[in-house]
């Protein structure tokens, strides 16, 4: 049920982009004033977020920043995994952020953002060059568990 929901979020993400990308090609005022009104909300949400952590820094409040998902990221947080690995001496995090960005997090938002596309038999989403047909969604399957295991394993020397 989660992947129906997130795979109709991405396709209204799709076709707001393409809506609001066709509306400021236009080259007129009113679109000349909505990208100038984008900019402007992108910057003000960039300061939001720099406030945020800056007060959370001030405040050393690291449950508020390990709960802030956009600013500790996926990719932030396999940044602390390998981290973690590095100084209790997990070797099975040995290249963690490497490998789990690649094979989980770069998946995933190629999933999450993209739009699947149907040509010639085959399915592809558009944005990516990588066929994700039934074999291939397996193998990514497989990935993913391995990767729960591996949480396990950690959880287990950590405790």
């Amino acid at each position: 049920m989660r992947g129906l929901i997130m795979a109709e979020t991405s396709i209204l993400d799709d076709e707001s982009l393409d809506i609001t990308s066709s509306f400021i090609k236009e080259g007129t005022e009113a679109s000349s004033a909505i990208a100038k009104y984008i900019f402007e909300t992108v910057e003000e949400s960039l300061d939001k977020k720099s406030a945020d952590f800056k007060t959370y820094k001030e405040k050393s409040d690291i449950d508020g920043l390990l709960e802030d998902t956009l600013l500790f990221s996926a990719y932030v947080r396999a940044r602390a995994l390998n981290k973690i690995g590095k100084v209790k001496v997990i070797n099975e995090l040995k290249n963690f952020t490497e490998n789990y960005t690649t094979e989980v997090i770069k998946i995933r938002n190629i999933f999450a953002h993209a739009k699947e596309v149907k040509e010639g038999g085959k399915t592809t989403l558009k944005g990516s060059t990588e066929e994700f047909d039934y074999d291939r969604c397996i193998e990514i399957r497989r990935s993913l568990m391995r990767y729960s295991d591996l949480f396990e394993l950690v959880k287990g020397k950590l405790s």
